[in-house]
């Protein structure tokens, strides 16, 4: 059983140490440090904030493929008390996303450029009452951090 500092253990890095190594299918590795994860973390947290994100309600990830995007806006979710709802790609009809977003109630929807363009457009048109938000903004220097 693991200690009360145990829930610290990416503050406690060291900024520059490498914490993530994301491996595509013909790229050069991705590597993230520590310093940078939790950027990204806070820019995701701020960008849920800034949709109109409060503690215990919703939003769903669309990613088409696993990414560091969708670990920081998990993280992001834990620093603000808010639950993501996750959409497999591989097997979510149009139909099951639409259910997983109107039974939840999720105010925003974040998506990665990997997930299917036809429902990313789609949901647009058709749920305005959802924020949409592009999951590569949390790299952008000219967003805020949630601290």
């Amino acid at each position: 059983m693991g200690t009360v500092f145990d829930d610290y253990w990416l503050i406690s890095r060291q900024p520059d140490e490498i914490l993530i190594r994301y491996h595509r299918v013909g790229e050069a590795p991705l590597e993230v440090s520590a310093g940078e994860f939790w950027m990204a973390a806070s820019r995701a947290a701020s960008l849920l904030r800034n949709a109109g994100l409060q503690k215990g309600e919703f939003f769903a990830l669309g990613f088409g493929e696993n990414t560091v995007e969708d670990l920081a806006f998990r993280m992001g979710a834990v620093r603000l008390g808010v639950i993501p709802v996750t959409v497999n790609w591989q097997a979510d009809t149009k139909e099951r996303l639409l259910f997983k977003l109107q039974s939840t109630g999720a105010k925003a929807w974040v998506a990665h450029a990997s997930f299917q363009p036809e429902f990313w457009a789609s949901f647009q048109k058709e749920l305005t009452e959802i924020s949409f938000i592009q999951s590569e903004a949390i790299w952008d220097e000219g967003i805020d951090s949630d601290e």
